[in-house]
């Protein structure tokens, strides 16, 4: 009794096409996945066009305010500054 065998199949065609649809999907979902920031994104504030504006000069050091009462602590700001 011989046993016959299958004839070999040749998968490099078959592979390429694969490898190729893998490339695709993988690039579509690549595409869907950038964040967009450049077209969303809008500057909280531009320093030019803000009336009030106070820079550092060059060495100075900013000044850090904490507080627990916004309120309060702006009024006494306020009575400071005038």
């Amino acid at each position: 009794m011989t046993i016959s065998r299958a004839p070999a199949l040749d998968f490099r065609k078959g592979d390429h096409m694969r490898n190729f649809i893998t490339l695709a999907l993988a690039l579509i979902i690549a595409t869907g996945c950038v964040s967009g920031y450049q077209q969303f994104y809008k500057p909280f504030a531009d320093a030019n066009t803000l009336p009030d504006i106070e820079l550092l000069k060059q060495n100075q050091e900013p000044q850090v305010f904490g507080t627990d009462n916004f309120d309060r602590d702006i009024k006494i700001l306020r009575s400071k500054m005038r």
